[in-house]
């Protein structure tokens, strides 16, 4: 025992500086060590957000600048081109307008709903009385109509009853798509997307369509020479002087002139 005391006692200030530096150590790796890492973490965060404030005060100036009124334009544009319900009721009077355009008349019109590869849409068949010359007309014009219409198929015949008219039934796949789930605001760190040159160009282009119809957006009634099936029935005027129609379905069909399969 008092050879330990002699021994600490002639060590005491070795063992005091191992007990000092370990204490050194300790504190050195458990606290001084995860504070410098926090203090660069700390850093390298408030440097992110220093880049975020400012990119979203870019964003913020690049918004200020946007005309809000031409905006809503574009987008009533395009949402009256593909809209996001199938309405119905517009998409006839769309082609019933073309039609009138064309030399033809609405005889009968038919509707089912269908889903594509290509997005949401319905099928429109139309019966219609005109010429050939008509015809092409119709389909000519549906390159520039105010919604996007496909020709599924053309079937046409003579009809008998009236020399050089052509019973044309002619189905339309009529498209739309609904909006899935909420609008993205875009990612907040990326500058906001501009409308390219194309874009604009488009844009003027179905805005200038559309300046050709207004009643694709007035919703007005649908005037066929028959009762109108989505409102009344009460009966309205013909379209031209054709043969009384029937009440609105697919006519029968009967033995085809000419049939084009496109």
């Amino acid at each position: 025992m008092d050879t330990l005391k002699i021994f600490f006692g002639d060590q005491k200030t070795v063992f005091w500086s191992v007990c000092t530096a370990a204490t050194a150590l300790v504190v050195i790796y458990f606290v001084i060590i995860p504070q410098a890492h926090a203090f660069i973490d700390v850093g390298q965060q408030l440097k992110q957000l220093q880049g975020r404030s400012q990119a979203l005060n870019t964003k913020l100036a690049a918004l200020q600048a946007e005309d809000e009124n031409a905006d809503k334009e574009n987008l009533q544009v395009a949402l009256t081109i593909l809209p996001t319900e199938e309405k119905v009721t517009e998409a006839l009077i769309t082609v019933q307008d073309l039609l009138a355009k064309s030399g033809m008349a609405l005889y009968t019109a038919n509707y089912t709903t269908q889903r594509t590869k290509v997005g949401s849409g319905f099928t429109l068949s139309v019966v219609a009385k005109g010429d050939m010359n008509g015809v092409r007309s119709f389909l000519s014009s549906l390159d520039s109509a105010p919604r996007i219409f496909r020709v599924n198929s053309i079937d046409v015949r003579s009809d008998l009853s009236n020399h050089g008219v052509m019973d044309a039934e002619i189905p339309l796949s009529v498209f739309y798509e609904p909006l899935s789930g909420a609008i993205s605001t875009g990612n907040l760190d990326k500058p906001l997307p501009q409308l390219s040159a194309q874009d604009k160009q488009l844009l003027e282009k179905l805005t200038g369509v559309l300046a050709q119809f207004p009643e694709s957006a007035s919703g007005s009634a649908v005037e066929v020479g028959k009762d109108n099936p989505f409102e009344s029935s009460q009966p309205q005027p013909t379209a031209a002087p054709t043969p009384q129609p029937t009440p609105l379905e697919v006519a029968p069909t009967s033995t085809p002139s000419a049939s084009l399969q496109g």
